[in-house]
C-alpha cells in the first residue's frame, strides 16, 4: 500500500489518498479518519471525487471535524453509486451541466452544498471541468434550505429517569470494584482486581453523560476532552478548556456537582491510564471486551446498546434516544426556569432570537395555557378599549336596556339593577358603574379600587348628565398634568384617557349641558378627590 500527496501546487495537505483508492483525513487536533472508496462501481468517478475531498478539507476547505468528514465521504459515496446506477462511467471531467443539475434536483439543500464544496475542490487541484458546471458553481444553489428543527428538552420524568440510570450504573460498577479488591486482597494474583476495576463502555458512556447533564458543554467539547484541559484551581474547583466547533476555544468553572463527578471518574479510569500509555491523555477512555483500550464510547451503536442494557424508556414508552444535543438544550432549558443567572443571553455567541428558539421555546401544557391566558387577557383589554363608551340622555329602563345589550349581558342586570344604576345608587366618581363589586381591575366579590379615570375605559361605566361636573374636573386635571409632564410621560399614562373624554364622551352631551354644568363646576372647584399616591408628584410613577 502506498499513499500519495494530492496537491497540484505541491502544497504539504492535510488530507491524502491511498492505493487501494481509500481518503485519509488528518483534521485538527491530530485525530485520524480513514475511509476506503475502492469498493464504489465508477472507481474513475471515485478517484477524482477523492482528489476533491482532499482539497476540501481544512485548512483549504470546511472538513475540519471527524462528523463534518463522515458527511462529506458519505455524500461522495451515494453520488457514485447513483450516476453509476444510471449509467454514467466516466470521471469528472466527463460530466456535463444538465447531468449535474438534474443530480442537484434529486438532493437536497446539504447534499448539494457539499458536492459542490467537493467539485470546487477538485476543480481547484486539477481543473478539469467543464465551463458550464464551474458557472453553476459560482451561481446559486438549486435547493432551499430546510429551517432546522431546535433540539426538544427531555421532559423532566425523562431527564430523572437518564440521570437516575447514569447514577446507578456508576454505582453498581463502584460496588463491583470493592467487592472484587476485597476478594483478592487474600489472593496471591491481584491482577484479577486490576482487571476488574477497568471501566468498560458502559460505564464510560454514564459518566460521560451524567457529566453533559451537569455542566451542558456541547457534545463534540465533551467528546474530544483530554487530560491537559483539565486544570485544578483548588481541591473542590476545576477550571474546564473544552472546543466548541462554531466558536473555538471555551472556558468553564466547573459547579461542584461536575468536580466531584470529574473527580470520580479519574479515579475510576486511572488503571486504565497507566496500561495505555498511548492513550492515557484521552479524558473519556474503556476497556472493550477484547482487552483493548478505546476512546470515544458516545457512538450511535453505542448508545442504543447503551439504553437497551439500562433499560431506559421514554414518556411514550420506547427507549429513550441518548441524544447530546437534547441534553445541552435540557440543562439549558432547566437553568433558565431556575434562577437568573444575570446574563443577557445564556452564550454570548447567540443572538436572542437563536437562544428562544432553541433554549426556550418549549413548554409545558400548563405553561402554554398560562400563555394563552395572557394574550386572551391582552386581547381583550384592546377590544374593550375601542369599544365606544356607554353615554346616557334618557332615564327609563326600556329605552337603556334597548340601547346596550352588550353592557346588560356583561353585567348580568336585571331591571331592579338598570333602575339603580340609573338612579344613581352605584355612581363613582365621573360614571355610574353597573357592577361595582365585579370589575375587571380586581377580583370578584371587591370594591373597585381603579383611579377616576379608569372609568372612561371601562365596559361597565356609564356616562349621564349628572356626572358632567366631575368629568370636567377630569378634564381640568389632565390639562395641569400636561403642563408638569414631558409629551411622553403625558400620553404614555394619561393618554388614551383624555382622547376617550374629549373625542367620545364629552361631545356627546351638547353645548348647553357642558355650559350648565361648567357654571355648577365654578362654584364647587376642580380639585379631584385623589389620594396621597395619587397626587401629581407620583403621577410619572403610575401604571397604566
Amino acid at each position: 500500500m502506498t499513499r500519495t500527496r494530492t496537491s497540484a501546487t505541491g502544497d504539504v495537505m492535510p488530507a491524502e489518498i491511498e492505493h487501494p483508492l481509500a481518503v485519509v483525513f488528518t483534521l485538527p487536533g491530530g485525530e485520524v479518519y480513514r475511509r476506503v472508496l475502492h469498493d464504489l462501481p465508477n472507481q474513475a468517478l471515485a478517484a477524482d471525487l477523492a482528489v476533491g475531498l482532499v482539497a476540501a478539507t481544512h485548512p483549504h476547505g470546511p472538513i475540519r471535524t471527524r462528523s463534518v468528514a463522515v458527511q462529506y465521504v458519505q455524500t461522495g459515496r451515494r453520488m457514485v453509486r447513483e450516476l453509476a446506477g444510471s449509467g454514467f462511467t466516466a470521471g469528472i471531467a466527463g460530466l456535463t451541466p444538465a447531468a449535474v443539475v438534474q443530480y442537484w434536483l434529486g438532493c437536497d439543500f446539504h447534499r448539494e452544498r457539499r458536492i459542490r464544496v467537493i467539485l470546487r475542490g477538485y476543480a481547484a487541484a486539477v481543473g478539469d471541468v467543464h465551463p458550464g458546471i464551474l458557472r453553476h458553481l459560482e451561481g446559486r444553489r438549486i435547493n432551499a434550505i430546510t429551517p432546522s428543527r431546535p433540539n426538544r428538552p427531555y421532559s423532566e420524568t425523562e431527564w430523572q429517569r437518564l440521570s437516575a440510570a447514569c447514577t446507578e450504573m456508576i454505582s453498581a460498577v463502584g460496588l463491583a470494584d470493592r467487592t472484587a479488591a476485597a476478594s483478592a486482597a487474600g489472593s496471591v494474583d491481584g491482577s484479577v482486581a486490576d482487571r476488574a476495576g477497568y471501566p468498560d463502555v458502559n460505564t464510560a458512556l454514564a459518566y460521560l453523560t451524567l457529566f453533559a447533564m451537569r455542566t451542558g458543554i456541547v457534545p463534540d467539547g465533551i467528546d474530544r476532552l483530554t487530560m491537559s484541559d483539565v486544570t485544578r484551581t483548588s481541591p473542590t474547583s476545576i477550571l474546564l478548556s473544552y472546543n466548541k466547533g462554531r466558536t473555538g476555544r471555551e472556558t468553564l468553572n466547573l459547579p461542584r456537582g461536575a468536580v466531584r463527578l470529574l473527580d470520580r471518574w479519574l479515579h475510576c479510569s486511572a488503571g486504565l491510564r497507566e496500561r495505555a500509555p498511548d492513550l492515557a491523555d484521552q479524558l473519556w477512555i474503556f476497556s472493550a471486551a477484547d482487552g483493548r483500550v478505546l476512546a470515544s464510547p458516545r457512538t450511535q451503536s453505542r448508545r442504543r446498546r447503551w439504553v437497551q442494557t439500562a433499560g431506559l424508556l421514554g414518556d411514550d414508552g420506547r427507549p429513550l434516544a441518548l441524544h447530546g444535543g437534547r441534553i445541552r438544550a435540557t440543562y439549558h432549558h432547566r437553568r433558565d426556569r431556575s434562577a437568573w443567572t444575570g446574563r443577557t443571553t445564556i452564550d454570548p455567541n447567540h443572538s436572542a432570537q437563536v437562544e428562544g428558539d432553541h433554549y426556550l421555546h418549549s413548554h409545558t401544557p400548563a405553561q402554554l395555557d398560562a400563555l394563552e391566558a395572557i394574550i386572551e387577557q391582552a386581547q381583550t383589554d384592546l377590544r374593550r378599549k375601542a369599544e365606544p363608551p356607554v353615554v346616557l340622555t334618557g332615564a327609563q329602563t326600556a329605552e337603556f336596556a334597548a340601547g346596550f345589550p352588550r353592557l346588560v349581558e356583561q353585567a348580568g342586570l336585571d331591571a331592579a339593577a338598570v333602575d339603580a344604576l340609573l338612579a344613581g345608587e352605584q355612581d363613582v366618581f365621573v360614571a355610574a358603574c353597573a357592577a361595582p363589586l365585579n370589575g375587571p381591575h380586581a377580583p370578584a366579590g371587591t370594591l373597585c379600587p381603579a383611579r377616576p379615570w379608569v372609568c372612561l375605559l371601562c365596559p361597565l361605566a356609564a356616562f349621564v348628565p349628572r356626572h358632567l361636573p366631575n368629568l370636567l374636573r377630569l378634564k381640568a386635571f389632565f390639562a395641569q398634568q400636561a403642563t408638569q409632564m414631558s409629551l411622553g410621560q403625558f400620553l404614555r399614562v394619561f393618554g388614551p384617557y383624555a382622547a376617550r373624554l374629549d373625542e367620545d364622551i364629552l361631545p356627546r352631551f351638547g353645548p348647553a349641558a357642558i355650559n350648565a354644568a361648567d357654571d355648577t363646576l365654578t362654584e364647587a372647584g376642580t380639585e379631584l378627590p385623589l389620594h396621597l399616591e395619587e397626587l401629581p408628584l407620583h403621577l410619572e410613577e403610575l401604571p397604566l
